[in-house]
């Protein structure tokens, strides 16, 4: 992988709080601070009105260096698989990303606490 001359995936060159390969999974550029989100969180409604927790991920096209996971745990500390969450498929944006969405395949609920995370990690050869 060498998007910008990365030498340190874990490493964040420009101090944004993103690490170089995240930078590279979401198409930014890790040299300049980036402060708009490459994930956007929504509702979806579905039938009789009940409503579904919703993910986008905007992702550049051919990064295909790197894999996305997602995990869901409901304290934080125990983190598992996302079974929960269905891929809905993706979107090309016209910019060189797309955006890959996801939809959690519970409803939401006012009594029981839900959290994903995406995991992005470099491809084992």
């Amino acid at each position: 992988m060498n998007f910008h001359d990365i030498i340190n995936l874990a490493g964040d060159f420009d101090g944004d709080g993103r690490n170089e390969i995240f930078e590279f999974a979401t198409g930014s550029d890790p040299t300049e601070i980036e402060l708009s989100s490459p994930i956007l969180i929504s509702f979806d409604q579905g039938p009789k009105d009940i409503l579904f927790f919703t993910l986008t991920l905007i992702l550049q096209i051919g990064a295909d260096e790197i894999d996305i996971e997602l995990q869901s745990s409901t304290d934080l500390k125990n983190w598992i698989s996302a079974e929960s969450v269905q891929y809905l498929g993706r979107i090309n944006n016209g910019n060189g990303t797309t955006s890959a969405q996801f939809r959690s395949t519970s409803p939401v609920s006012t009594s029981a606490s839900q959290f994903i995370q995406f995991i992005i990690s470099e491809k084992r050869l």
